[in-house]
């Protein structure tokens, strides 16, 4: 059996809290289905039969779960990653420059991400600068 690696559970929202807090207030996902937003962003290949569109599209629904559908960010649990330092000695390095219109769209990427669980705040002696690719 494959093994599929699941959407961040670690957040996930008590009964009466918004479902998505990442997600716009007016963000039209908010209004539709798993499988609406399913047939909304996959585009498959022209090419295909009728058949072959509903054969994939009934595949992918029964493994919806396998799909970022609502701008999650996704962990694999059966990877762990490790990082080996060569020197113990706490780095900083300079943060790269951001437009200024930018910065509030750095500002709600980390906060979307503070929501998730996916960064917590925390007080360090390394760090390196984030790069937001547009």
């Amino acid at each position: 059996m494959q093994r599929v690696c699941e959407p961040l559970k670690a957040h996930l929202p008590q009964k009466g809290e918004d479902q998505w807090p990442w997600l716009d207030p007016d963000d039209p996902k908010r209004q539709k289905t798993d499988v609406e937003i399913l047939r909304d962003q996959v585009r498959l290949p022209t090419h295909l039969d009728e058949q072959t569109v509903a054969k994939l599209f009934a595949d992918m629904t029964e493994h919806i779960e396998a799909f970022s559908l609502w701008n999650e960010v996704g962990t694999c649990p059966f990877y762990e990653v490790h990082l080996s330092l060569t020197d113990d000695t706490p780095f900083f390095i300079q943060p790269y420059d951001l437009k200024q219109e930018l910065v509030a769209v750095m500002d709600k990427e980390v906060d979307r991400f503070l929501k998730r669980g996916i960064l917590v705040q925390g007080h360090t002696g390394y760090v390196s600068p984030v790069k937001l690719i547009e």
